[in-house]
């Protein structure tokens, strides 16, 4: 992932490249490195990176996407609209099935490529998709229903608990919901 710290090295590698970066991909929040969030105007100035030399912001939101921190994709969160986005688990809740969105302005090229799918067009994986679909857009309906307090059990939250065993707590609301 790229950092605040390492951004005007990304800027740096991509002048010394001649202009051949195609694009970046990243998650915006670090999954497997134990739900690293990223700093508040990092995305912002990606995105102003990525515009001022024509590259791609590319982000997997096969962890994060589908309301999983409480918005429908969680660079909404920033403000910020990537051009390219994957989506997979929360998708089809369980159900194998993917999606690769793309801006309108990158449309046409995409279809160029003939981008394929192992479960394109699936019938059963598209219905859970819109089953998925379906449920998150009630749910984000409810007044509150994009919440995300820590709750181990309803009664009972990180204020209430003895912390001082905790190094660090990080929280983008429904990812590390417990309840």
């Amino acid at each position: 992932m790229i950092t605040n710290r390492n951004m005007c090295a990304a800027t740096a590698r991509h002048e010394g490249t001649a202009g051949q970066v195609a694009g970046f991909v990243l998650e915006p929040i670090q999954g497997w490195g134990g739900s690293v969030m990223p700093p508040d105007d990092f995305f912002s100035r990606l995105r102003a990176l990525c515009d001022r030399h024509g590259i791609l912001m590319m982000i997997d939101e096969v962890l994060t996407g589908m309301a999983r921190t409480g918005k429908w994709l969680c660079m909404e969160h920033w403000g910020v609209v990537p051009d390219v986005v994957s989506l997979g688990k929360g998708f089809g809740n369980g159900f194998p099935v993917t999606c690769v969105a793309v801006r309108e302005q990158y449309k046409e090229s995409f279809e160029a490529i003939s981008a394929s799918s192992s479960y394109g067009g699936n019938p059963m994986a598209c219905a859970a998709a819109l089953a998925c679909i379906e449920a998150m857009t009630r749910r984000l309906a409810r007044p509150n229903g994009n919440s995300g307090t820590l709750r181990c059990r309803p009664d009972l939250t990180l204020d209430d608990m003895d912390t001082t065993m905790i190094k660090c707590y990080r929280n983008a609301q429904y990812l590390t919901r417990c309840a």
